[in-house]
This record gives structure tokens, C-alpha cells and sequence, in this order.
């Protein structure tokens, strides 16, 4: 262990850092999202303000603007040297599960409580792409920068059980490559491997699975 930084009250549930490695975000079920300093291990801004568990959050491009995403359903966006609110930036209605920001601009992809998964303008707030609704919550998401990848993981069920899924598209034009289920149930954490011909992924066993999504 290099450095233990210490403020939340209960769990956390996402973290993101700058582009350039010197900041760090942190959000948490307490309702906030803390901010640390890796190069002076120094805590920066709380924020503080949704009403519900805080479970995605992702920097600007740039690292000026934080963008958090909550159980109240609100993507909202901060600033990240003074910690001060700026705005609602998207109001979905049910529970946001998963956040992130997609390479090279400010189009963010969240996952939700109902089923549902967007894409985002960070800039202007307004939805550019509804990805097709699951029967079950949207839990992760994973990117994959070259060759361009997104990919989305939860649950649904399927003839009276309960399984996981991974979708798999096209960053850009949203184009579906691959599906993947699960029977042992929830996927709620993946990453891509090297050049996204895999996918690492955790659920509700004790199993770290390594699925092959092309060829």
C-alpha cells in the first residue's frame, strides 16, 4: 500500500482520474464524490448534493469539469478546482448504475436501473443515442479505445432464471458486434483486454472469466 486516503462513510462505488494521472475521484453510497491530489496526497473538494448513492463518475477531457452520475437519476457536473455545482446535466428519471466518458471528447454512456443505456453530450446535456433497452439493469461498462469499443453488462431473465449479459458495439456509429450470457447470473464487473478481443469480467460467484468476444 502507497497511500490510504480516508473520508467516505460508506462504500465506494466508482473512481476515475484525470487524463494527466494527478487527480483522483471517488464516489460513494454516502452521496458524495471526494477528490484527492496523487501528487501531494492532499484531499481536494467534496461534493455534495445528490439525493441518492453516488455510483458513476468521470473527468473532462481537459480534467476541469467532473461529471457524477446517481441513484436520484441525474448526471451532474461540478468544478473541479473550487468543488462548486454548475449544473443538472441529465435527468433520467430511474437510478443510474454505471458512468463513463468515451475517449477523445465529451460523450458519456451511462447504464441504468431500468433497463436503459445512453449516450450523452457532456457539453450540452442532450441524449445522441438510446443503445436497445435490456430486460434487466445495465450494472458496468467497459471502453476499449482502439479499435473502438463499448461494452455494457447486467442482468435479465430468461425463462425463469436469472443470467448475465455482456453487449458489445461500435463506438460511433453504435453498430452491435457480439452478445454474451452468462447463467451463473449478474455481471457487474468487466474490463476489456489487450486490442478488445477479450473481456475480463466478474459476477455473483467468486470467478474472475475471461470471455473471447472476436474471433
Amino acid at each position: 500500500i502507497l497511500y490510504v486516503f480516508k473520508g467516505h462513510s460508506a462504500e465506494i462505488s466508482a473512481i476515475a482520474l484525470t487524463e494527466d494521472k494527478a487527480w483522483l475521484a471517488s464516489a460513494s453510497s454516502d452521496r458524495t464524490v471526494r477528490l484527492w491530489n496523487l501528487k501531494t496526497h492532499e484531499a481536494g473538494p467534496v461534493l455534495k448534493g445528490h439525493r441518492g448513492p453516488v455510483n458513476g463518475v468521470a473527468f473532462s477531457m481537459d480534467g476541469n469539469i467532473v461529471y457524477t452520475a446517481s441513484n436520484d437519476g441525474t448526471i451532474q457536473t461540478w468544478d473541479r478546482k473550487t468543488g462548486e455545482f454548475k449544473r443538472v446535466l441529465y435527468k433520467h428519471g430511474f437510478g443510474i448504475n454505471a458512468m463513463r466518458r468515451l475517449p477523445q471528447g465529451e460523450l458519456l454512456v451511462f447504464g441504468a436501473l431500468n433497463g436503459k443505456a445512453h449516450v450523452v453530450d457532456g457539453k450540452t446535456g442532450e441524449s445522441v443515442h438510446e443503445f436497445a433497452a435490456n430486460q434487466g439493469p445495465y450494472l458496468a461498462i467497459a471502453v476499449q479505445e482502439k479499435p473502438g469499443l463499448l461494452a455494457l453488462s447486467g442482468f435479465q431473465k430468461k425463462g425463469g432464471d436469472v443470467i448475465g449479459i455482456i453487449r458489445v458495439v461500435r463506438i460511433g456509429d453504435w453498430a452491435p458486434i457480439e452478445t454474451f450470457e452468462d447463467p451463473r447470473g449478474p455481471i457487474w464487473a468487466m474490463d476489456f483486454g489487450s486490442f478488445g478481443t477479450t473481456i475480463y469480467y466478474g459476477g455473483k460467484d467468486d470467478y474472475v472469466t475471461v470471455w473471447q468476444v472476436s474471433p
